[in-house]
């Protein structure tokens, strides 16, 4: 299952999120098991704006990482940049679509 996430950032913080969200992945990666596919910055349409694909076992998995990383001594401070630094995130699950190559 993958999640896709859209993340639309205030003006001027693209550096301070990416500070933030480095911490994030730290914890998401080691201490969730989530693998994160790609980490994209958009050129076009919306400047700004990121977009992220994990990759995880299932929906339990989601919220299992999520309550790991909210219990996370450093996450009040990493969300706390997070919340301003970000504009609107939008979550999406999905799964692999039948025609879809795989690696």
């Amino acid at each position: 299952m993958f999640t896709h996430v859209t993340i639309e950032l205030k003006y001027g913080q693209t550096e301070r999120f990416a500070v933030a969200m480095a911490g994030v992945v730290k914890i998401a990666i080691e201490q969730c098991g989530w693998e994160l596919r790609e980490a994209l910055f958009q050129l076009d349409g919306r400047l700004h704006t990121v977009r992220h694909i994990w990759k995880l076992r299932d929906l339990n998995h989601y919220a299992e990482g999520i309550a790991v990383l909210t219990a996370h001594p450093n996450f009040a401070g990493l969300a706390a940049s997070l919340a301003e630094t970000i504009d609107r995130e939008t979550i999406s699950f999905a799964v692999p679509a039948p025609y879809a190559p795989r690696a």
